[in-house]
């Protein structure tokens, strides 16, 4: 079965990005940041999150309980059409397939406290409410105050390279070092640069993706997989 290296952000800059996205001025894209290092699910599932995944599940607490279903199959339901966009095309799906077995049929509980890598205490997690406010939610279990809101990310889904930018703008809020995570990732992969013989990719590995509009660097996030619930 395939595997992802995974290769995280250092615990401090985790904490930094986590941060970052709640507090980021756009909700499409703080919201995104944290369901993905909040689930580890991979950027093209994220788009194509869609409203009907989440169930709300009773629970002892005032608030019912709220998973996310990974589906094994689901038609393609991004630009509101259920025709392959371009990422399933690229996978050779006909509709939204998890890339990996590993990935169908899972169910991950969305969390509002999480245990800070830094800190090691349990703390408050904003995925759960983010979730909540942002889609249009279903179901005889869904709180009143949950049903208004969008059916996917932005409206009717976004892409994954559209997301990885997203996540580039995140760490860029966070002020995440470009030149840090570089040598993360050196020291973590057998990196090739263009101009080695012995690189058969033909493409950089590592990308200057220079800076936001605030003059923040934009770092290489890829490869980064993280759950922090």
């Amino acid at each position: 079965m395939p595997r992802r290296t995974a290769i995280p952000l250092y615990k401090s800059r985790h904490v930094a990005f986590v941060k970052a996205a709640a507090d980021y001025p756009n909700f499409d894209k703080g919201v995104t940041g944290l369901l993905h290092v909040g689930t580890g699910i991979r950027p093209d599932t994220v788009g194509h999150v869609h409203t009907d995944w989440f169930r709300w599940k009773p629970s002892q607490d005032e608030e019912p309980t709220l998973y996310l279903k990974i589906p094994a199959s689901d038609p393609c339901r991004k630009y509101g059409t259920h025709e392959p966009c371009g990422d399933c095309n690229m996978l050779g799906h006909d509709g939204f397939e998890p890339k990996t077995p590993a990935g169908e049929g899972r169910e991950i509980l969305i969390d509002d406290t999480w245990t800070n890598p830094v800190t090691k205490e349990r703390e408050y997690f904003p995925l759960k409410d983010m979730v909540k406010r942002y889609f249009a939610h279903r179901g005889a279990h869904a709180p009143d105050d949950a049903k208004y809101g969008e059916l996917m990310i932005d409206g009717d889904g976004v892409s994954k390279g559209t997301l990885n930018k997203w996540y580039r703008d995140i760490g860029a809020y966070a002020e995440l070092s470009a030149q840090f995570r570089e040598d993360r990732l050196r020291q973590e992969l057998d990196v090739k640069d263009p101009n080695d013989d012995s690189n058969d990719r033909e493409t950089e590995q590592i990308i200057d993706f220079g800076r936001d509009d605030k003059g923040n660097e934009h770092s290489s996030l890829a490869k980064t997989h993280t759950s922090v619930v």
